[in-house]
């Protein structure tokens, strides 16, 4: 059975001499494990397209599929190509698996990976999103019109 409340990306290489994560040619999501779930707006498909989304050592690259249409991960990997000379973001990985920053969508507005984005206070509300070596994803993003958005059925809140 599918487990499609866990978003997970396939095996890792991990190098010895290294504690980051490694991109793959390929998308590095996996092909079993790859939903988030929001109330609002339902599953959230991180396969939407093949090789469309990748986590690298240091950010996110391309775009997940939503009922809502597209959620861009970074600027320069959007449906409609590179935009960053409009709108500079992403979703960046700090090589350990700390996610921070923030995705967009057209109806939703901006998504947060982290409480601290941009200075931010974590004191009201901690939350973020991980990954850990395995390509196990945990935690909650929060997107101020659609509300939390869960990165695995094992969170708790």
């Amino acid at each position: 059975m599918i487990n499609r409340k866990k978003i997970s990306y396939s095996v890792i290489i991990i190098s010895a001499l290294t504690c980051g994560f490694t991109a793959l040619a390929a998308s590095n999501i996996s092909a079993v494990d790859h939903w988030a779930w929001n109330d609002v707006i339902g599953w959230i498909d991180f396969k939407a397209a093949p090789d469309n989304v990748n986590v690298f050592g240091n950010r996110f690259e391309g775009y997940a599929g939503s009922g809502v249409s597209s959620i861009a991960l970074n600027c320069n990997s959007t449906p409609n190509g590179d935009i960053c000379g409009v709108s500079d973001f992403k979703v960046a990985n700090d090589g350990t698996g700390l996610l921070s920053g923030y995705a967009w969508n057209d109806s939703i507005g901006w998504i947060s990976f982290w409480c601290g984005n941009g200075g931010g206070s974590c004191a009201a509300s901690n939350y973020r999103v991980t990954i850990d070596a395995s390509g196990d994803f945990q935690g909650w993003a929060w997107s101020e019109v659609a509300g939390w958005i869960s990165f695995n059925c094992e969170n708790n809140g």
